[in-house]
């Protein structure tokens, strides 16, 4: 049952990069359409994750199915449009859909990182929960400022991206930080007992 619904969501994966790709490349947009290659090699590194490790999530594919949801919002995002707005720039004030969706995604890589690294740490390390936060939460913001800097080369090398400038890089940050912040306090509250119990019947 989970091999199915992962089969799903990829071809889901798939189906809606090959159609972002399309209205890319109509739009003449080479920053998504450098995205689109990029997640696809995502697509496969979690794929092939999700095949081989057990997530603690009951829900089959839930993970990979909450990375399907970001890739999505992330194209759209960047892609349509609303009354000649695009939706990155939709928001009130200081929080946008951009903010969001940078949220949502650091709160997946805290998860997917606490999954990837856990049977490796040290047992000191499992057991003290301000321990374990700390590094999840440096995980996740590296990760995050990896994919900053895949935004400034697109910036740099394509030309025809519509990132912002200094401010909103930084608080693209801070919104990452604050996914970080939510994925590991996630993970302590309801995944970390879990695992440790999985790990004890060993």
């Amino acid at each position: 049952m989970r091999r199915r619904a992962n089969k799903y969501i990829t071809w889901f994966i798939y189906i809606y990069i090959a159609a972002f790709a399309v209205i890319a490349y109509l739009q003449h947009n080479h920053e998504f359409l450098f995205y689109s290659i990029l997640y696809l090699v995502l697509l496969f590194v979690v794929y092939f994750y999700q095949r081989r490790y057990h997530f603690p999530l009951q829900l089959p594919g839930v993970l990979l199915l909450g990375f399907a949801i970001f890739g999505l919002a992330h194209f759209a995002g960047g892609m349509l449009s609303i009354h000649g707005i695009k939706l990155y720039d939709i928001g009130f004030r200081f929080l946008h859909y951009d903010n969001i969706v940078h949220t949502f995604g650091s709160f997946l890589i805290t998860i997917a990182s606490f999954n990837l690294i856990f049977p490796y740490l040290h047992e000191k390390i499992r057991s003290t929960k301000l321990y374990l936060f700390v590094i999840l939460f440096l995980i996740s913001l590296g990760i995050g400022s990896i994919n900053e800097n895949i935004e400034f080369s697109a910036f740099v090398f394509l030309r025809s991206t519509g990132m912002g400038g200094y401010f909103n890089n930084a608080l693209d940050l801070v919104f990452n930080a604050v996914g970080a912040v939510l994925g590991c306090t996630f993970i302590i509250l309801f995944l970390l007992q879990k695992k440790l119990r999985d790990l004890s019947e060993f």
